[in-house]
């Protein structure tokens, strides 16, 4: 450990726990994937040695080898490059609900590929079946689940969290109704009613055990989890079980199941913003999606307990058996964590009163928080114990109450691929009884290997990936599910979300002409001004190591904000110091702030999306209480649903580097940009030509206008030209003319936003000028036809100054055939400024260049002018490289254009 300056072993964990956000571990990652794929050579070559090889040197030096293998080169180059335009979820810039893989993770998944595809069967994976049922078990254990009881709690890995959602359903219903089964079975067969006689239940309110073939259909099908699993346990013989098996609902069908017992039809209950994977298994089951019972969410986005009570004593007035209720556990939108504490308690109370229904935690998304809570961890050095990001949590004392609630439910999801940051597909269900399983249990001839650990006759999939489970293990051996692995990490990420918390809160400078709030509501009682003055004074400007050494600050924090690392918010423009309050108009924001960060496949250059978000609606039946405050929050009137982007941090990284400073004034960026697409009038714009054409293409710099709203930007086109003989005049015109500037302006009044954004794809119409067009001054081409190719740079120009340190901020662009440099526009513009350069800087990548980047260079007095223009031809630029440290290039110049505005 290089010292034990505080923060320093999390940062260091960090860096020996992830690929990284540049792929920084690359050089390991290729040493520990060698190695492991030499282990898997060798155990190719080892296994029956005497077999002879079928890919012999002859067959590589083959014409035919040799064909396959450079299509396959070549196919993979294509890959390469589509997989390019992908999102970097590793980035700190990425709010999406997946963060980076762990260097184990990838390392463990990698090796399994070469070894076992398949986990359905042990016989199949002999090696990899016991690592899935150790993944299942060390969840089991982190959540809270007892290792050490009878039954023994049980899990394994599926594919995604829906997966496992609709499984436990599924394992809920045949559990539920097997009582019933076994009721009908007795008449039918006395020697089941003489072992069933031997098996008394207690009745669902647990006043007295009696024999099930005396009790009402009502209270045999509220019998609960462990009644039903010691009852199916007494029943051993195969003859019994095929006898039973004849009565179950999964085997009449809800229709004939329910008439033969008089029952009404089933439901599953849960919140509101419950995932979507509860109306799938609702389809799926037979329930039919009209019987999910979906309860409204409180001002927390958490379930309404006094509306769960009401639904409860309406099934149990009515005698509709309720199948599960679903407790979220870090919702997919707000990361609200359900009171699960007052859901066992509801369950206790109406199990007196004979109603009985299973919980299923859904903690796909905050289950790995769990570990922020263990103590576990003893077997590492003391140093790499002292850590206090480890020394105290952000879980609020109402998370934490819920997360020691978490033992009592019967069936838990919980996502390694989400807050576990294993490699995809990779989701756990856990059993706090074991034996439930065997409700799922269906086998056959081909995937009963006669080894009870065969997972795959228990699962709702059958053919399962092994690889998930080996990275999960891996990750979980290396890192550890406790407050120094783990908790670690989340740690990092949770104080990320709730300075983000603040930053949204306080997005808004005092001129402005937007407001932003987070839709997760302050604590009752808590006046918003206070809460800004105390973000002044302990948050803002502060790093976040310093913000984790106040106790006052971290008190402050572990009150307010998301349950876990979700920030849903919402952004309302201002006209003057009037705030809209037109909800349509409100979405139209949002829709248009949510699609500047949003990737597409069509996207050319991935790095200008400059942020990535989630994105939801806030609507009046689910969220009525969150959205009533929110609307009041931002001065908004009439009804309807709210557009809100989500942020949510799954990067430990983003408290290193200013980093929350820079989401958040690239934010505020964007939302600058957004606005003007809503307010502004239609009006003619006008743009500089810069460079030569080429390619029936040409470079321009918008002309700005700082005095008219409808101009404060900064843009950069490349226009085309869709008529070769308009290209060839132009060409022609500026030829004889060449020392006078190209004014390219369009023919009908648009807003500046829109244009550009339909113009990739709608032509639009132009004139050329030689300077600035006027009454006298007419086009020498008229009725121009041109579309957008590409759009550089787009920006509304920001209330900012321009820097003083003795450089002057350019934005440099281009393509194969030219690259030009534009000095940025700050509201004490008075020109722009354009520099065409003789070549391409020589250490730039084309890439970049193409893309667009910032640079910046130092100008001394010998290369000044009075009116700040470059002199000399040559200079040396500044700017940043793919790694994010700082280079310079020589730049010589060939024009410098200076147009006043």
């Amino acid at each position: 450990m290089a010292n034990n300056t505080t923060g320093v072993q999390g940062k260091e964990s960090l860096g020996s726990w992830f690929l990284g956000p540049k792929l920084e571990n690359l050089d390991i990652l290729q040493k520990l994937c060698e190695s492991a794929f030499s282990e898997a050579a060798n155990f190719r070559q080892c296994i029956h040695a005497e077999d002879l090889e079928c890919i012999t040197s002859e067959t590589k030096r083959s014409e035919t080898y040799s064909y396959y293998i450079e299509q396959l080169q070549k196919e993979l180059a294509v890959v390469c490059k589509e997989l390019k335009k992908s999102h970097n979820f590793a980035s700190t810039r990425n709010g999406l609900p997946q963060g980076d893989r762990t260097l184990p993770g990838v390392v463990g998944y990698l090796a399994a590929l070469l070894y076992t595809p398949n986990n359905i069967i042990s016989s199949h994976s002999p090696a990899v079946t016991p690592m899935e049922i150790e993944v299942g078990e060390q969840l089991c254990e982190m959540l809270g689940y007892d290792l050490k009881s009878t039954p023994k709690p049980w899990g394994h890995v599926t594919s995604c969290g829906s997966i496992s959602n609709i499984e436990a359903f599924w394992a809920a219903k045949n559990l539920k109704f097997y009582p019933l089964a076994v009721q009908k079975a007795m008449k039918e067969c006395p020697e089941i009613a003489d072992i069933m006689f031997e098996t008394k239940v207690n009745l669902p309110e647990k006043t007295s055990h009696q024999n099930i073939q005396d009790m009402s259909t009502w209270n045999v099908a509220n019998l609960d989890v462990d009644s039903i699993v010691n009852m199916a346990s007494s029943i051993r013989s195969d003859k019994y079980i095929k006898i039973i098996e004849k009565h179950k609902v999964s085997y009449l069908g809800w229709n004939r199941f329910l008439k033969t017992h008089g029952l009404n039809e089933p439901v599953i209950i849960g919140s509101a913003a419950c995932h979507y994977s509860l109306p799938k298994a609702a389809s799926l089951l037979g329930l039919g999606r009209d019987n999910i019972l979906r309860i409204k969410t409180d001002r927390n986005a958490r379930i309404d307990m006094q509306e769960l009570d009401k639904v409860l004593h309406d099934c149990l007035q009515r005698q509709i058996p309720i199948i599960t209720v679903m407790a979220n556990h870090g919702s997919t939108e707000f990361g609200a964590i359900d009171p699960l504490e007052e859901i066992v308690n509801l369950r206790n109370k109406y199990m007196e009163k004979g109603l009985y229904f299973s919980i299923h935690a859904d903690a796909a998304f905050g289950g790995y928080f769990a570990s922020m809570l263990r103590e576990d961890g003893e077997n590492l050095p003391n140093k790499l114990r002292s850590d206090d990001y480890c020394a105290h949590s952000l879980l609020s004392d109402y998370a934490k109450k819920q997360y020691s609630f978490l033992k009592q439910a019967d069936t838990i999801t919980v996502d390694p691929q989400k807050c576990g940051f294993t490699p995809l597909p990779t989701s756990v269900i856990c059993y706090r009884n074991g034996l439930m399983k065997h409700f799922n249990m269906l086998k056959t001839s081909y995937t009963d290997s006669g080894n009870d650990e065969s997972t795959g006759m228990f699962t709702l999939e059958g053919s399962r990936q092994s690889a998930a489970a080996v990275g999960a293990l891996m990750t979980h051996k290396v890192i550890g599910l406790h407050k120094y692995g783990y908790g670690r990490i989340l740690e990092h990420c949770l104080l990320g979300a709730k300075i983000m918390f603040c930053k949204w809160l306080t997005l808004a400078k005092e001129d402005d002409n937007f407001v932003c709030f987070p839709v997760k509501p302050l604590p009752t009682g808590i006046a918003l001004e206070s809460v800004k003055l105390f973000i002044k004074k302990y948050i803002e400007g502060k790093t976040a190591e310093k913000i984790r050494k106040n106790k006052t600050a971290m008190e402050f924090l572990k009150q307010i904000g998301p349950d876990l690392v979700k920030n849903p918010f919402v952004v309302n423009f201002k006209t003057g110091n009037t705030i809209n309050d037109d909800v349509g108009l409100c979405n139209k924001l949002n829709s248009e702030i949510f699609r500047r960060m949003t990737f597409t496949n069509k996207t050319e250059h991935n790095n200008r999306v400059p942020l990535t978000v989630f994105h939801t609606v806030i609507d009046e039946d689910n969220y009525p209480v969150m959205l009533d405050i929110l609307k009041e929050n931002l001065s908004l009137k009439g009804s309807g649903g709210l557009e809100a982007s989500i942020h949510i941090v799954l990067s430990p990284w983003l408290v290193y580097n200013n980093n929350t400073d820079m989401f958040a004034s690239t934010f505020r960026q964007i939302v600058l940009d957004s606005i003007g697409k809503i307010t502004d009038e239609p009006v003619l714009h006008s743009f500089m030509a810069v460079g030569n054409m080429t390619g029936n293409t040409v470079f321009c710099d918008y002309i700005t206008n700082l005095q008219i709203p409808s101009h404060q930007y900064q843009a950069i086109v490349k226009m085309k030209f869709l008529e070769e003989s308009d290209a060839e005049e132009y060409m022609q015109r500026k030829e004889k003319c060449a020392e006078s500037k190209v004014i390219i302006q369009i023919e009908s009044p648009e807003v500046l936003g829109k244009l550009l954004d339909n113009s990739k794809d709608v032509p639009f119409m132009v004139s050329c000028y030689f300077d600035v067009p006027s009454a006298q001054n007419r086009p020498f081409l008229s009725n121009v036809k041109v579309l957008v190719d590409d759009i550089p740079l787009y920006k509304h120009v920001d209330m900012t100054v321009e820097p003083s340190n003795g450089r002057q901020e350019y934005f440099l662009y281009g393509d194969e055939s030219r690259t030009q440099m534009s000095r940025k526009t700050s509201k004490i513009s008075d020109c722009l400024q354009v520099a065409v350069l003789e070549q391409k800087p020589n250490r730039i990548p084309l890439h970049l260049i193409e893309q667009g980047i910032d640079v910046s260079f130092f100008l001394s007095d010998k290369t000044k002018q009075k009116n700040g223009s470059v002199k000399k031809p040559e200079h040396i630029i500044q700017y940043q490289k793919i790694d994010g440290t700082l280079d310079t290039s020589t730049v010589h110049l060939n024009q410098n254009i200076r147009l006043q505005i």
